[in-house]
């Protein structure tokens, strides 16, 4: 099953791939200059946007994403709740296999420990013989959450309709 893991933020970090890697990145959603977030956070629309394109470009037909469970401001909450919701909107309007893995669970997974740091979880990568030079931390992130996707039982997934 093609799967798209997604780490969540202003620069996203993504993975995707059959049953490993296929390809990964960053993809950045900006609020432009002097626009008034209250009224109007055109990121969430930049995620949307991004997202579609990824699933038919792609041909994906399951998504996973880090669910972070601690925030340290409001705003980050709010924000990183919108860009959830987003994602969770995607999968149910295309009726996709949806799943999620909070954080401290994929740094347990990835590295042994819940509370590995950025780089803990690039050399996790690098153990497993994966040259992660090329890709930020996000990315780095996605690609764990990817491979962990296909090979534990930690992740649980259901039909976004169910």
């Amino acid at each position: 099953m093609k799967t798209l893991a997604l780490d969540l933020g202003n620069k996203l970090g993504w993975a995707l791939g059959v049953s490993g890697l296929e390809q990964a990145g960053t993809a950045r959603f900006k609020q432009p200059k002097g626009a008034d977030r209250r009224v109007l956070d055109t990121r969430f629309a930049q995620l949307y946007v991004w997202l579609s394109a990824a699933i038919d470009l792609h041909k994906i037909e399951r998504l996973v994403f880090e669910d972070v469970l601690f925030y340290r401001s409001r705003d980050q909450g709010q924000l990183w709740a919108g860009y959830r919701a987003v994602v969770m909107l995607v999968a149910a309007m295309r009726n996709m296999v949806i799943g999620s893995l909070n954080s401290s669970s994929l740094k347990k997974q990835a590295t042994g420990w819940g509370n590995a740091d950025k780089a803990d979880m690039r050399r996790a990568l690098i153990a497993r013989g994966l040259d992660c030079a090329a890709f930020d931390d996000n990315a780095v992130d996605a690609i764990s959450l990817l491979l962990l996707t296909f090979t534990a039982s930690c992740i649980t997934t259901s039909k976004s309709n169910e």
